[in-house]
C-alpha cells in the first residue's frame, strides 16, 4: 500500500519528530518493506510481513519504541500502530488485529512485577513483600511503592496474551492507544495520544520505626541517669525521658531535635547528642518528602513542562502505633513564611498538620495540597494518572548512592493552594472520607463501601465472606481492582472467569465490559478504583 510521507506525518503528529529519509532500505528486517517510489518521492510502499512471527516482532518493537531506534524501525513501529488503529485499511482484517481488538470485551490481568527499587523508593519497607504475597518480589524484600493499576508511560503494568504460540507482554497504555473509547469510555482525537489511563492505583509501604525505637529507648535509658536529665524532663514535661517513646511520629521527632540542641550544648555530653542525632536521622529517612503534585491550573499555564495534575488519595491499611502523616497547612502559614524557612534549612514539619494514622482510615489529596507520609504505614493509594511531584523538603537524607535526592522549591511554592482551608476545617471537613456502607453479594455476606467520589476518580472497597459474591454494573469508564486480602475470582458478562487473584495481583475492565462478579474462595478485600 502507497503512504503519502506528509499525510504520515500529519496522521502520526504529536507522536514522536521524525523525518522520512528521501533514501530508504529496501529490505528490513521483521519482514518490513519501505521502498520510495521515483515517480514521487513524497510517496513510500509500505508492505508488512503475513507471518505471525513477523507481526509479532513488530509489535514488541512498536510497544518498546526508544528515540534511538533507527529510522526504519520508528517509521515500522508507527505506520503499522495506524494500521492497527483504523479500520478503512486492509490490515485491519488480519487475525493479529482482530485479535488485539477483540480484548476489550475481555477482563486484562496484569503481570504483578512492578514495583520499585529501593533506589527509587529509599524509605521503602517490607511490608508490601510480606502480605502482598501474589507479587512476583521475594519476602522481605524493600519495596516502597507497587503500582499494581498503572498505564503510565514510564511505569507500566503488562498482559500477557498468546497469539499463535507466541506469549506478548502488552503494556496497558498500548490498549488505551489502540482504542480510547473501548478501554475508558472516551474518545482522544489525537493520534499522538500515549494511551495512558485516567487512573492509577499504587500500594505504599514506609519503612518500619519500631526497631529504632527499641535503640532510642536504650540511649534515653542512658541519658536518664545522667546529669543532663534533669533539664530534659522538665523541657520535656515527663518523668522519665523513654516516656516520648509513647508520643506520636512527630512529637516524637519534635522531641529528639531539642534533645539533640540540648546535650550538643553541654561539656561531655556530645557522643549521646551524636547517639541520638544518628537514630533520629534513621527515623527521618524512613519518611516520604514533603511534597505537592501540580493543579490542572499549573499545567495550563506551564505547557512547556508536559506535566499532568493529580490528586489521590490514602487508605490506611495497618499503621504502626504512632504512624501518621501530614496533610495541609496549618493556620496562618504564609507563602513566604514556607520559602523563609526552607532557605534557611529549617525544618517545615511544623508547619504542617500531622495525623495519627488508624486502619480504615481514607483521605483525599487535592492536587496543590502540601503533604508526607510517615514511616510505619501500608496504605492503599488511588491517583490520577501522573507521576509529577515537587518535592519541598527531603529530610536532608541521601539516597543508596549518597546523594542527595533533588527539591523543587519553586515550582512547590508555585503550585501549592494557598487558599485552601487550614487546620482541622481543613482535615475533617474537606478531606477526610467516611464510608457509605451497603450489605450485598449473593449470599449477603459482602460489604460494599463506596469511599472516595471525586471528578478524578472514585474509590471503593469490597469485603467478602468466604464464598460470597457480588456483580458489578459498570455504566461507564475503566475499572481497576486489587485484592488486599484473601483470594478472589472474577467472572466477565459472557460467563469467562479469570483467576484466582492474591494480594498484590490485580486486574482492569474495560469500558465496554458492561457488567462483571467477583467470587471468593475465602474470606476477602479487593478495592475497585473507577474513572
Amino acid at each position: 500500500m502507497i503512504i503519502n510521507s506528509n499525510e504520515l506525518r500529519t496522521l502520526l503528529k504529536g507522536t514522536h519528530d521524525f523525518k522520512i529519509p528521501e533514501a530508504l532500505p529496501q529490505e528490513v528486517p521483521y519482514g518490513f518493506t519501505v521502498t520510495s517510489l521515483a515517480r514521487d518521492p513524497r510517496e513510500v510502499l509500505v508492505k508488512i510481513t503475513e507471518t505471525p512471527e513477523g507481526e509479532v516482532q513488530l509489535f514488541q518493537t512498536m510497544v518498546n519504541y526508544k528515540d534511538s531506534l533507527p529510522m526504519w524501525q520508528k517509521l515500522a513501529a508507527y505506520t503499522w500502530l495506524y494500521f492497527l488503529k483504523h479500520q478503512d485499511y486492509p490490515l485491519y482484517g488480519r487475525p493479529f488485529v482482530r485479535m488485539m481488538h477483540t480484548m476489550f470485551d475481555k477482563i486484562l490481568p496484569l503481570v504483578p512485577d512492578n514495583y520499585t527499587t529501593e533506589s527509587r523508593t529509599p524509605w521503602g519497607g517490607t511490608r508490601i513483600s510480606q502480605v502482598m504475597k501474589g507479587l512476583s518480589a521475594s519476602a522481605g524484600s524493600i519495596i516502597g511503592e507497587a503500582w499494581v493499576i498503572s498505564g503510565h508511560k514510564n511505569f507500566s503494568n503488562k498482559v500477557l496474551i498468546v497469539y499463535e504460540g507466541y506469549l506478548l507482554q502488552v503494556p496497558l497504555w498500548f490498549f488505551g492507544k489502540l482504542n480510547t473509547k473501548a478501554m475508558f469510555g472516551f474518545e482522544i482525537d489525537n493520534d499522538g495520544y500515549n494511551g495512558e489511563p485516567p487512573i492509577t492505583t499504587k500500594l505504599l509501604n514506609s519503612g518500619s520505626w519500631l526497631d529504632l525505637k527499641k535503640k532510642l529507648h536504650k540511649v534515653l535509658q542512658g541519658i536518664n541517669s545522667n546529669d543532663a536529665a534533669d533539664t530534659l524532663r522538665e523541657l520535656l514535661a515527663v518523668d522519665d525521658l523513654t516516656a516520648i517513646l509513647d508520643h506520636n511520629y512527630h512529637k516524637l521527632h519534635q522531641h529528639l531535635t531539642l534533645i539533640e540542641k540540648n546535650l550538643a550544648r553541654q561539656t561531655g555530653m556530645e557522643h549521646l547528642a551524636e547517639a541520638v542525632e544518628n537514630i533520629h536521622e534513621e527515623m527521618l529517612a524512613k519518611n516520604l518528602s514533603i511534597q505537592v503534585h501540580p493543579t490542572t491550573q499549573y499545567c495550563v499555564d506551564h505547557p512547556q513542562k508536559n506535566q499532568l495534575p493529580k490528586a489521590e488519595a490514602w487508605f490506611i491499611l495497618e499503621a504502626e502505633n504512632g504512624a501518621g502523616f501530614y496533610l495541609g497547612l496549618k493556620e496562618g502559614v504564609t507563602k513566604e513564611t514556607m520559602q523563609e524557612m526552607i532557605e534557611n534549612g529549617e525544618d517545615i514539619t511544623d508547619l504542617l498538620n500531622f495525623i495519627e494514622a488508624k486502619p480504615g482510615d481514607c483521605f483525599f489529596v487535592p492536587a496543590g495540597t502540601v503533604h508526607a507520609l510517615s514511616a510505619g504505614l501500608l496504605l492503599v493509594e488511588p491517583q490520577a494518572t501522573s507521576d509529577t511531584t515537587f518535592r519541598y523538603y527531603d529530610y536532608n537524607r541521601r539516597d543508596i548512592t549518597g546523594n542527595k535526592r533533588g527539591l523543587h522549591v519553586w515550582d512547590a511554592l508555585g503550585v501549592t493552594n494557598w487558599q485552601a482551608p487550614r487546620g482541622s476545617a481543613l482535615i475533617e471537613a474537606s478531606l477526610r472520607r467516611i464510608p457509605k456502607k451497603f450489605i450485598g453479594g449473593e449470599n449477603g455476606m459482602a460489604l460494599y463501601e463506596k469511599i472516595v467520589k471525586e471528578p478524578e476518580f472514585s474509590f471503593d472497597k469490597i469485603t467478602f465472606a468466604k464464598g460470597d459474591s457480588f456483580g458489578i454494573q459498570k455504566i461507564k469508564g475503566i475499572h481497576g481492582l486489587v485484592v488486599t486480602k484473601g483470594c478472589v475470582t472474577v467472572e466477565d458478562q459472557q460467563g469467562n472467569q479469570y483467576g484466582e487473584f492474591l494480594p498484590g495481583q490485580s486486574f482492569v475492565v474495560p469500558h465496554q465490559i458492561t457488567h462483571y462478579r467477583l467470587l471468593s474462595t475465602e474470606a476477602s478485600e479487593v478495592f475497585v478504583t473507577r474513572y
